[in-house]
């Protein structure tokens, strides 16, 4: 008999897997309403997620965890699999559980294949890219970027020499330096406010972009509120900009890393040609997090959205240690390959957007 069975993900694992997440994953306490919003209600459906058990104990010691989200892809709607969780005990044998796993994984996602969903997506770094690469026929689209923007010099300058006068100077002038080299105009009389949720004016939004990128995540308000409000004991903040009753364009931004204090600037969406209104939320929230004590602002970006242009107005710039990348495969190959399906033009860049909110990294 098998050391191990592959099996579906059931609610009673839940236990199980907060302890495995806790220990591994180094993100804290993950109770069962966690796991009952992430898994059980994501919005693009059913979660094809994956555990390892073991047979003599019945112990759980690895889990490939994926969910459903809802996608764009090239004119049509559909759901797509993403993988967001990996995480296998160390005490049990790491290559001889991740492939077998992975493979059930790709067993299921077929099972439920339809030429509407398209594609298998997760994150990767570069070593493990290359593995899956040979394996799985896995294909990076392209690194995940992560940009930053430094909000108060002085704790950098602190960190690096130990000296509290030295910050206090350096600081200083480099914050007066970065006010001057990327002043934060934006006209005041677009009205930016903090809101609890996400009302139809997104569906609206959602409407009028929908179109920009061939491939990313359907932004409407299933599932902002799904990824931003619902989630448990995550502190998420919402501003809005609006003219009259017209949603033109919304910030979200979390603070998970307070032991940093960084902010993260979670999703950032405007009409492209309203420019101005992404102006004035992005100087609302750099305002915003410079008055909770934030010392650096930090977002996914690629450097072809409509949206970068303005984070690099106000002094953002991309990181070079992220080490992270995009990738994707073909899921429909796994049954049968479906000839609309533009799949090799899906690994071009520019036809997706990108952002942090599209990662599950709380």
């Amino acid at each position: 008999m098998s050391r191990y069975v592959y099996r579906k993900m059931e609610r009673r694992d839940h236990e199980a897997l907060s302890a495995l997440h806790e220990k591994y994953l180094g993100c804290g306490h993950r109770d069962n309403d966690f796991f009952e919003w992430k898994y059980w209600r994501s919005p693009g459906g059913p979660h094809e997620s994956v555990v390892a058990e073991e047979t003599a104990t019945g112990r759980i010691v690895g889990e490939l965890g994926g969910i459903a989200v809802m996608m764009r892809y090239f004119g049509k709607t559909g759901p797509v699999y993403f993988d967001v969780d990996v995480v296998i005990d160390k005490e049990a044998s790491r290559g001889r559980i991740f492939f077998p796993i992975y493979r059930k994984r790709l067993e299921f996602i077929a099972e439920r294949n339809v030429p509407s969903v398209p594609l298998n997506c997760s994150f990767t770094i570069p070593k493990t890219l290359k593995i899956m690469s040979k394996t799985w026929k896995i294909r990076g689209v392209a690194p995940a970027p992560k940009l930053a923007k430094v909000l108060r010099h002085g704790a950098y300058i602190g960190k690096k020499t130990g000296s509290k006068p030295i910050a206090a100077a350096g600081g200083f002038l480099l914050d007066l330096w970065s006010s001057l080299r990327y002043p934060m105009t934006a006209p005041r009389q677009i009205d930016v406010r903090e809101v609890d949720s996400f009302d139809a004016s997104a569906d609206e939004l959602w409407d009028r972009m929908k179109d920009y990128y061939s491939v990313w995540v359907v932004r409407d308000r299933t599932f902002l509120n799904w990824r931003y409000v619902d989630i448990p004991r995550v502190d998420n903040r919402i501003f809005v900009a609006r003219e009259g009753d017209k949603l033109l364009g919304y910030t979200v931004v979390n603070f998970q890393d307070r032991t940093k204090r960084a902010g993260v600037i979670q999703d950032f969406q405007f009409l492209r040609e309203r420019k101005d209104a992404g102006r004035a939320l992005l100087r609302n929230c750099i305002e915003y997090l410079k008055k909770i004590g934030s010392e650096v602002a930090i977002i996914w970006d690629f450097d072809h959205t409509h949206t970068h242009a303005v984070l690099e107005e106000f002094g953002f710039g991309e990181r070079e240690t992220t080490g992270r990348h995009f990738c994707v495969r073909d899921a429909i190959e796994l049954k049968e390959r479906i000839a609309d399906i533009p799949f090799d033009k899906a690994r071009d860049r520019s036809a997706w957007f990108l952002g942090k909110g599209d990662a599950d990294d709380d």
